[in-house]
């Protein structure tokens, strides 16, 4: 026979048995013999394979401290919404804001597990935060959370990584820092783990409560409140006069809609006068259905003030611009949400 190959031999001595064939060939085959015993002499001296941790100093030590605020950026274990339940990281993706009595904000789940990361999972390198290790931004189960809700401040964005949001939150993510697309419905990555998403949906929870409270109290007091939905698109060139800052980005700009059932549908953009410090809307589109949008409404702008800016009634029409407020200080970045009221009569 031809003499076997080295791996072949290994094999013989880990078994500490062979096969007839390999034992009468290793009698019969004198460099086999020596290639078996060096094998053999190398496999005594080798030292075994030891598992052990790293040395603790090593080891990544998260300081939890706790503010009466969180900020921008930040990275807070979350409370413990029910007993037995686990904390998760997020990471605070906007300022602060009063309301419903409250003080809230944005805020993204953060997970370690970045290999599953998905085209909406923001990818941060341990560069990015204090922490100095790599996570994934969840950013399609971000949760408006209460500052109760949450627990204590371990890390926050270093620079770099605060860039990388800003980019994000402006409409211009690097698609680099994003993971690999859902393959189709039965991909195992849209599901989060059990224990996550159950933390996720209580931390979300109180806002939901919160908002629906006050829609009942409005419908209480006649009025209806129909929210805008907001989409972006690229802009167009606005002349000479655009800003040097964005003449190498490619711009977006905010188209809010709004539906109104059995009375149709109006959208427009945020146009903002930096001179004169107004906040206006424009309306680039009505469609009218059966009962139409010829009456009186206003529209309530929500940003980081306590109370809603609150525009005067109008008419809706397309051109028209309705001016929602002047020397508030509110740039169209700041709106968190757009509603339109009406009368509970009309």
């Amino acid at each position: 026979m031809r003499c076997p190959l080295p791996i072949d031999w290994l094999e013989y001595l880990d078994s500490g048995r062979g096969t007839e064939e390999l034992t009468t060939h290793l009698g019969e085959c004198r460099p086999c013999r020596l290639l078996v015993e060096e094998l053999r002499d190398d496999a005594a001296n080798r030292e075994p394979l030891r598992l052990s941790d790293p040395p603790a100093t090593q080891w990544p030590r998260w300081h939890e401290s706790v503010t009466e605020f969180p900020a921008y950026g930040e990275i807070w274990w979350s409370a413990r919404m029910l007993e037995g339940e686990r904390r998760i990281p997020l990471l605070i993706a906007s300022d602060p804001r009063s309301e419903y009595g409250d003080l809230w904000c944005e805020a993204l789940p953060l997970s370690t597990d970045v290999e599953n990361a998905t085209a909406l999972d923001l990818l941060l390198q341990a560069a990015d935060t204090s922490l100095g290790v790599p996570w994934r931004a969840l950013l399609r189960h971000q949760t408006t959370v209460r500052r109760q809700e949450l627990d204590a401040r371990i890390g926050r964005l270093t620079d770099a990584g605060r860039s990388l949001l800003d980019a994000v939150i402006a409409g211009r993510p690097p698609q680099e820092r994003f993971g690999v697309p859902i393959a189709d419905a039965y991909d195992d990555r849209l599901n989060l783990p059990e224990d996550v998403d159950r933390a996720v949906r209580l931390l979300g929870r109180a806002f939901a409560e919160a908002s629906e409270r006050d829609d009942a109290k409005t419908a209480q007091q006649g009025n209806l409140i129909f929210e805008f939905k907001r989409t972006r698109r690229p802009s167009v060139e606005r002349g000479p006069m655009r800003l040097a800052a964005n003449s190498a980005v490619s711009e977006q700009v905010s188209m809010w809609t709004v539906e109104v059932p059995r009375r149709g549908r109006i959208e427009g953009t945020i146009d903002y006068q930096w001179r004169k410090d107004e906040l206006s809307f424009v309306i680039d589109g009505v469609a009218h259905e059966e009962r139409g949008l010829q009456l009186k409404i206003w529209i309530l702008v929500w940003s980081d003030l306590p109370e809603a800016i609150e525009s005067e009634p109008f008419v809706p029409e397309v051109g028209r611009k309705i001016v929602l407020g002047r020397d508030r200080g509110v740039v169209p970045s700041k709106i968190k949400r757009l509603e339109l009221r009406l009368s509970g009569d009309a």
